[in-house]
């Protein structure tokens, strides 16, 4: 009962969205390593399998 009236506040309301945009943001930014970092992982895994490859 209390909590949802702590929920329901605009200034939980306010610093919640703040949380989850920067939550967001890092998410994004992490995933977008991860991309990066399983990419050049496949690269250099192919041209170990197949130097050819990378010419």
């Amino acid at each position: 009962m209390i909590r949802r009236g702590l929920d329901s506040s605009p200034l939980m309301m306010v610093v919640r969205s703040c949380l989850f945009t920067n939550l967001r943001s890092r998410l994004m930014d992490s995933v977008l390593l991860l991309k990066v970092n399983l990419l050049s992982i496949r690269l250099s895994l192919i041209t170990m399998e197949d130097p050819r490859l990378l010419v």
